[in-house]
């Protein structure tokens, strides 16, 4: 994975952690919204998860 954390000029960042699933993970890294990557994950709501890794649909069915 290619680092961005050393670039400090927010468009720079922003034109790399754009191109990224995950990309408001790394913005909410970078402002301090976020204390870490666990943290920012807990954030996403199940849509956002999935879309981040890259899943169109889950079905979960429950047996009773």
């Amino acid at each position: 994975m290619e680092l961005i954390e050393h670039l400090t000029e927010q468009k720079n960042f922003a034109s790399i952690a754009l191109t990224k699933p995950y990309s408001k993970i790394l913005f909410g890294l970078r402002s301090g919204k976020f204390s870490s990557v666990k943290e920012g994950l807990k954030s996403l709501t199940i849509g956002s998860l999935l879309s981040m890794i890259q899943i169109e649909s889950i079905n979960v069915a429950r047996e009773f």
